[in-house]
């Protein structure tokens, strides 16, 4: 039987994988999910994208346009472990079809919306919702498949993540011409067709009940686990990079830009550019994977903490350039990638089963 590598556990050897191991779901049910999760997505980078019309509309102190941009990752925060956990229990299918209910739900009352607080509340649900869909989608993709099957199917549907979260950089646009309510009216509706695109092919199999479920704040294996323990606090500070850039990407440009930001034009070119800088997230993630797979998870993941670190340390000096923010580009990929190029906690060997992280 072949050695775990860090951060994977041991399951069966090869040639017992390939006799049990169930096929896994067609290409066809893989892009179906991972479009609804697109779809899913829709609102998820309205408020980063219009965050200056929010701060002139409802006259945001920088704090309160921090809470309001950073409610989302709280809520995602506060209750992934325990609805991730919950699938031992309950079938993936459905908490993550209930989650896509409810993220289309917070996008229609972030519409109703007329201030600060129910606004932040409405947000805090979309991060709750996310947490119910992210992990729990995944695990009821891949459920019984194993290897790089399950790597490369879990590449292409984190990867479907970052698409969705550029893609609704881009309904900003439609907040500048319709206003912000429509946006928001808008992603509902499309986070609603997800949901039956996500009801049709999720695949329905998976029980959700395993003979002796873990307790679902149990800790200990964690942190008796030192692998672990180093990849989630390098995970964490990789994402608190990338989540700071998302959230405040467009915030930034607009200072970079100054006067030029006013203008409609340029306008548009701040969140395409915005867009663009998560979107560069997929290929950086699918590469990641293979990267894995070939030279290990722990070199390439600590190749890609030292970038992090040093895109993170320098990207902010960007804005004292005199050049344009448009042509200060080369550290914008650099930041999007650190932090999407990872983990992505799939090195994909048959008799592997990786750990998930976000």
């Amino acid at each position: 039987m072949r050695q775990a590598t860090p951060g994977y556990e041991r399951t069966a050897a090869p040639r017992e994988y390939s006799a049990s191991s169930p096929p896994g779901p067609s290409v066809a049910i893989v892009a179906a999910i991972c479009a609804a999760e697109i779809l899913g997505l829709a609102g998820f980078s309205i408020v980063p994208a219009l965050l200056p019309q929010f701060i002139e509309a409802w006259s945001l102190t920088n704090t309160q346009a921090g809470w309001l941009a950073g409610i989302t990752s709280a809520g995602y925060m506060l209750v992934v472990i325990p609805l991730v956990s919950l699938t031992d229990r309950r079938p993936a299918r459905q908490l993550y079809l209930a989650s896509s209910v409810l993220s289309a739900l917070s996008c229609f009352g972030m519409a109703l919306c007329d201030s600060l607080l129910p606004a932040i509340g409405f947000r805090a649900l979309a991060g709750i919702a996310m947490a119910g869909m992210y992990m729990p989608g995944l695990r009821a993709l891949t459920h019984g498949v194993e290897g790089a099957t399950r790597a490369r199917i879990a590449a292409w549907y984190t990867s479907s993540f970052t698409i969705g979260a550029s893609l609704s950089f881009l309904f900003g646009r439609v907040g500048t011409l319709l206003g912000w309510r429509s946006a928001f009216v808008i992603a509902g509706t499309l986070g609603a067709a997800g949901v039956l695109i996500a009801w049709a092919a999720l695949p329905r199999g998976d029980s959700g009940g395993e003979e002796e479920p873990q307790p679902l704040l149990d800790f200990r294996p964690v942190l008796a686990n030192r692998d672990v323990l180093a990849l989630i606090v390098g995970y964490a500070a990789a994402i608190w990079g990338c989540v700071g850039l998302r959230q405040w990407i467009v915030v930034f440009l607009t200072f970079c830009a100054g006067n030029q930001a006013a203008d409609p034009a340029q306008a548009w070119i701040i969140l395409v550019v915005g867009a663009v800088i998560n979107f560069l997230g997929v290929p950086a993630g699918l590469i990641g994977n293979e990267l894995s797979i070939r030279y290990g998870l722990r070199t390439i993941a600590t190749l890609v903490f030292v970038l992090s670190a040093v895109a993170g340390g320098l990207f902010g000096f960007t804005a004292c350039c005199d050049t344009s923010p448009f042509l200060d580009f080369p550290w914008l990929p650099a930041s999007s990638c650190r932090a999407t190029f990872p983990l992505y906690e799939h090195q994909g060997a048959p008799p592997e089963r990786p750990i998930h992280a976000k």
